[in-house]
């Protein structure tokens, strides 16, 4: 059944992780606006290998050098990838803090 998903879009569902093991078939994966903090939060990202659109826009991912190499060496197996949207602005990074320091606080008080 999972093989038949071809898109998915997840944005803003503020996701710390996702587990996509099922989905090996995916051309697109929308993950814009959530809690994402590297690749590593996409479980089964590596089995992913017909993307061809990637947006992790707006998430907790820092672009320093560590990550990007990081990245770098995870993607370079994806051969069909035409688009990868990583970028983030510096009020959308502060308004992602803010927003999982509240969703933190809202879990916090449920225990």
């Amino acid at each position: 059944m999972f093989s038949l998903i071809l898109h998915l879009d997840l944005d803003g569902q503020l996701l710390i992780k996702i587990p996509l093991q099922k989905f090996q078939n995916l051309k697109v994966l929308r993950l814009r606006g959530n809690l994402l903090t590297s690749l590593k939060d996409i479980g089964g990202f590596d089995s992913l290998l017909a993307l061809t659109a990637l947006d992790l826009r707006d998430n907790m991912i820092k672009l320093d050098q560590k990550n990007i190499n990081q990245m770098a060496r995870r993607l370079k197996s994806m051969n069909k990838l035409v688009y990868l949207g990583l970028w983030t602005s510096s009020s959308a990074e502060e308004s992602q803090q803010r927003r999982r320091q509240s969703m933190m606080l809202v879990a916090a008080s449920a225990r």
